[in-house]
């Protein structure tokens, strides 16, 4: 063989070998790039997924600042309504031990 020869079949050689690692490159990257996709639609999902659930937790929260408003009010009626009956029945026993001297 000659030496061009022997050139050409090294050249022949090395674009064999360089088209297997372009190839095995260009299939990673078709791979990476569904992984990506698969992984991008996963976010997606999740990413909805606690919206709706911070959008549940705010009308649950919501709720209950309503509820608490509520037992708030409603003991302070009834604290209202207990010094009312307490001062009421003050006045009544010292109306009765005024009497009674």
């Amino acid at each position: 063989m000659t030496e061009r020869e022997q050139c050409e079949a090294r050249q022949r050689t090395c674009a064999r070998l360089w088209s297997a690692d372009i190839k095995r490159l260009e299939e990673r990257f078709m791979f990476i790039d569904k992984a990506l996709g698969i992984q991008n639609t996963e976010l997606l999902r999740r990413l909805q997924e606690a919206n709706n659930i911070k959008g549940e937790f705010a009308n649950k929260v919501s709720d209950l600042k309503l509820k608490v408003a509520t037992l708030e009010a409603n003991s302070s009626l009834w604290l209202k309504i207990i010094g009312f009956g307490l001062a009421v029945l003050q006045i009544v026993i010292g109306v009765v031990l005024g009497l009674l001297k």
